[in-house]
């Protein structure tokens, strides 16, 4: 009888403290930065820089200072992609956050590398950033 009762009280230690975790949540990174207009500018003004710099390497006739221009190119465009994309993230993460502790989720994951489970909150997130 005691074995039965220690048993039980197991059981429901482990069911209860199963209870007591809270759920997974999956969000699909690239569904949200395409539904977020500040990302979709940003790619248009890279985009649009990339373009500018491509046109002057061609014009420049001597190889050398292609080659220099192209170098300076990339390390604009680098920089450039830094300076805009840091406060999309930022605001990606705060919406990911507030979305998350809205649903009491205990932790969110890309949904690319889950293959089973979790609540997908990736409209909940595309819904909060356009607030």
């Amino acid at each position: 009888m005691k074995k039965a009762v220690f048993i039980l009280a197991a059981i429901f230690a482990v069911f209860g403290a199963g209870a007591a975790f809270a759920a997974d949540g999956l969000v699909n990174a690239d569904a949200v930065l395409a539904n977020y207009p500040k990302f979709v500018q940003a790619r248009q003004q890279l985009a649009t820089l990339a373009q500018q710099k491509e046109t002057a390497i061609r014009a420049e006739k001597d190889k050398t200072k292609q080659q220099q221009l192209a170098q300076e190119a990339q390390q604009q465009l680098v920089q450039e992609e830094q300076k805009l994309m840091s406060p999309i993230l930022s605001d990606v993460r705060a919406a990911i956050a507030k979305v998350a502790k809205a649903k009491k989720l205990g932790m969110v994951h890309a949904a690319a590398t889950v293959m089973y489970g979790g609540t997908d909150i990736t409209q909940d997130v595309i819904a909060e950033l356009k607030k």
